[in-house]
């Protein structure tokens, strides 16, 4: 991931924020945000509750949930036991690789 994509995803949650006052920016959720932005692969939140120790669960939870609202990230695979997120790189509106997350061109996609 380039610092573009950061900065895209970055944004993203910054206009979110912007739109939605009534949310605090205490010190755990800019650690989780800065330590999800840093991410370069997909990842679950168990294993990223196990980067941020001292961190509460509850509060990965909400923030990673609020990343996905704001389009800073996007889901690419669930199944019964998790769900796991990439860091949205840019404009894309089509689908993205369950494994990797990259988008995929729509001849990729069948």
């Amino acid at each position: 991931m380039t610092a573009s994509a950061d900065s895209f995803a970055a944004g993203r949650l910054a206009a979110y924020l912007a739109a939605h006052e009534h949310m605090r920016m205490g010190r755990a959720r800019q650690q989780i945000f800065k330590r999800i932005l840093a991410i370069h692969d997909p990842f679950d939140i168990p294993s990223l509750v196990a980067l941020l120790p001292g961190v509460e669960r509850t509060s990965i939870y909400r923030a990673v949930q609020l990343m996905h609202d704001a389009g800073a990230l996007a889901l690419i695979g669930a199944d019964r036991t998790r769900r796991r997120y990439v860091v949205v790189q840019g404009e894309h509106d089509g689908p993205v690789c369950p494994r990797c997350g990259h988008a995929l061109q729509s001849a990729q996609v069948e």
